[in-house]
């Protein structure tokens, strides 16, 4: 049963079925991420995005292969992993170099949108600022008090 198993296969890989499937499989997850892909050769040439990234850039949808990225995508390829505020949203960003035989050969950089996060922290920091006034303001009145 094995060895058929792996006749097929080779059957797959021999007839291009195999790499055709795995091509389309991770086309399908690149697009249906929910999060914003570029992808860029080692000299910041645009290669792709996925549709996300379009939505929050538009001009890269009519980019060339290997066109310059504008500015303000290179400025984020130039950034550590960090949260980033674009068009009053925030994004983390997360930057991998793409190496071939040991030799970097690009960067692909991950927008991941943090919003709600980004939100709730601020809500949180509110917070705790309100009840940090408000225990100086017992701690004054017990001071007073005593």
């Amino acid at each position: 049963m094995g060895s058929l198993a792996i006749l097929a296969i080779i059957l797959s890989v021999i007839q291009g079925e195999f790499f055709g499937i795995t091509d389309m499989g991770r086309e399908l997850a690149f697009e249906q991420m929910e999060n914003a892909v570029i992808v860029v050769d080692k000299m910041y040439g645009f290669l792709d995005a996925n549709k996300y990234a379009i939505e929050l850039f538009p001009e890269l949808e009519h980019y060339r292969e290997r066109f310059p990225v504008p500015d303000e995508i290179y400025q984020l390829f130039q950034k550590d992993d960090c949260v980033v505020e674009l068009k009053d949203r925030f994004f983390e960003l997360r930057m991998v170099e793409i190496f071939k035989e040991n030799k970097i050969e690009g960067y692909s950089l991950l927008l991941a949108d943090v919003t709600e996060l980004q939100q709730l922290m601020d809500q949180l920091r509110v917070e705790k600022e309100r009840a940090d006034e408000a225990n100086r303001a017992k701690s004054a009145f017990m001071s007073n008090m005593s």
